[in-house]
């Protein structure tokens, strides 16, 4: 297991600590490399403590064992007497303390409670988590390929119609499958004009034909995190488009140019924000070129206007210009690299031309670093909405012989002889019917897209039904036919669950429960609760039901629908 013991306690003799005391979560699993949501570590000079309760006790003893001493933290050997102890042992006059991440209350409460001076000492920990070892670099590259892998795969899923949120839940249930132990923070997924907001959050806007569409995305990995920004054009992108994307590009790759150990984060930027000046685009670019990241998605150091601090040998750090116009539109690409004194290495994996992308020309500029590959516009065509069998999950849709489908159950078979195969139960989502049969796993087909929809009921006339869109306030007319038998309980103002494909609405489902009042019926009489009889009624919608005896006209009845 990777544990940063040994380079902490030279870090304490260099800066004359006698032991340093870790409360925040990745600090302590920088030294230890043990994962736990709580727990103390204290580390002398000489040796190495996880303080910890039963829940982590036992694992902690077998993964630690020759690293640091495991105790026991309970109500008869409480956190403040094992602490006090392990420094009166070692007999701590100096002990840091972490005052960035802990708040004032918390860091005077340790300094009473020990009976000693807390030093800020977090930078101690700060610089060396900047500079990653071998074994942490070979962990951002793990994570790194996943969210490479998820991008490959969400580009032949993403389609007009379908929303942000849609899109960044397709990421996290994508990344999860390819080995990820969770996403490194709320993926943002933005589409059309959202994309001018570079930290908007995802929501119901749906792609449309011509629009860009945003994605700033990363996982977790043996708890370090990946980090990625790309901007695709679904359908044909305007001119303007091209020219912004182009210069986020071309900045990009000059403050790639620029970065390598020992210059400072300011110099980065600056070579970055130069090139996005130069293009008329200043006002637009108001974050940093980058930040370093680890075990914490943001750490330091930052490139970015006024960081003077020299970029260390071995640090992690993104690569993400943008430029961003309000309520047209924004791009942003953003790559990770890792910085050694020659030039930088970019972890992330980046495409290269393919049938579904326009080569932007790049301009012409020497590039001093390890680049290995260029990014260009990936635009999404209708021929990459697809999907394979092998992609088949439950609830995913897709056209097949012109019906749409959906996946009720799959299985994922490997004969002992012959060829894999995909056993797929799917519904035909129009009809309902529901058939059984086996795929190939690299066999194709069109992604479908279900638009849901809640709409409230106006009005009929004839055979046509009037929803109000409640977000346009337009009255949608829908055929009878896409009711079914449910059109006899739907009533003025009711909000029903309206499913189209392509435009066209296939299924209207009324509320799961509705109290509807009964028109009509015989009167009821006493002593008819008791059997289980029924007689005829019509609702105030028309609709005709049996009701129990009891029931009387003018009486609320409730009704229930089945769903799906």
């Amino acid at each position: 297991m990777l544990n940063n013991i040994a380079r902490i306690q030279r870090a304490l003799r260099q800066a004359h600590l006698d032991a340093i005391l870790l409360t925040n979560e990745n600090d302590r699993r920088f030294a230890t490399g043990f994962p736990s949501s709580d727990g103390t570590v204290i580390v002398t000079v000489h040796q190495a403590f996880f303080i910890t309760d039963s829940r982590y006790i036992e694992a902690a003893r077998a993964a630690l064992a020759g690293i640091a001493q495991v105790l026991l933290c309970s109500h008869e050997a409480p956190m403040r007497t094992l602490v006090q102890g392990i420094l009166r042992e070692a007999n701590v006059q100096l002990l840091g303390g972490e005052e960035q991440t802990t708040s004032y209350a918390e860091f005077t409460a340790y300094e009473q409670l020990l009976g000693l001076r807390l030093q800020p000492a977090q930078n101690l920990i700060r610089n060396l988590r900047a500079s990653k070892q071998p074994e942490e670099l070979a962990m951002m590259y793990q994570a790194q390929q996943i969210t490479d892998e998820a991008f490959a795969q969400i580009c032949t899923v993403i389609r007009p119609g379908m929303t942000e949120r849609e899109i960044a839940a397709e990421l996290i249930y994508r990344m999860l499958r390819l080995g990820a132990e969770g996403t490194s923070f709320d993926p943002i997924v933005l589409t059309g004009p959202d994309t001018s907001m570079p930290h908007g959050v995802p929501g119901d806007r749906r792609v449309a034909e011509g629009d860009f569409v945003t994605m700033d995305f990363g996982c977790r990995k043996n708890g370090y995190c990946s980090d990625m920004t790309r901007t695709v054009a679904v359908g044909m992108p305007s001119d303007e488009m091209r020219t912004v994307y182009q210069t986020v590009l071309d900045a990009q790759l000059a403050g790639i140019a620029a970065a390598k150990a020992g210059v400072t984060g300011e110099r980065v930027d600056a070579a970055a924000r130069k090139v996005i000046t130069d293009a008329g685009y200043g006002d637009c670019f108001g974050h940093s070129f980058g930040h370093s990241l680890g075990l914490d998605i943001h750490e330091h150091p930052i490139a970015a206007p006024g960081a003077h601090v020299r970029l260390p040998e071995h640090t992690v750090i993104s690569a993400e210009p943008g430029i961003y116009l309000p309520g047209k539109f924004g791009v942003r690409i953003e790559d990770v690299l890792h910085l050694t004194t020659d030039g930088a290495e970019i972890l992330t994996r980046k495409p290269e031309k393919s049938d579904h992308s326009v080569n932007i020309r790049l301009s012409n500029q020497t590039i001093s670093c390890k680049l290995y590959k260029i990014l260009i516009l990936i635009i999404l065509e209708e021929d990459s909405y697809m999907i394979t069998a092998g992609d088949f999950r439950n609830g995913v849709t897709f056209e097949m012989d012109g019906q749409v489908m959906q996946v009720v159950e799959f299985q994922h078979v490997k004969p002992g002889k012959g060829a894999a195969f995909v056993r797929t139960k799917m519904k035909n989502v129009i009809t309902g019917a529901v058939t059984e049969t086996s795929f190939n796993p690299t066999a194709k087909f069109e992604s479908a897209t279900i638009d849901r929809k809640t709409m409230e009921y106006s009005y009929n006339d004839g055979n046509l039904y009037y929803f109000m869109d409640p977000e346009t306030y337009d009255l949608v007319p829908i055929d009878e036919s896409a009711l079914g038998s449910n059109f006899r309980f739907v009533k003025e103002n009711m909000e029903c669950a309206i499913s189209s494909y392509k435009g066209k609405v296939f299924q209207v489902e009324p509320p799961t429960f509705v109290e509807l009042e009964v028109a009509e019926t015989d009167p009821g009489f006493a002593g008819n609760t008791a059997t289980n009889a029924t007689k005829p009624a019509t609702l105030e919608t028309g609709a005709e039901i049996k009701v129990p005896l009891f029931i009387n006209p003018g009486r609320p009845y409730p009704r229930r629908h089945p769903r799906g």
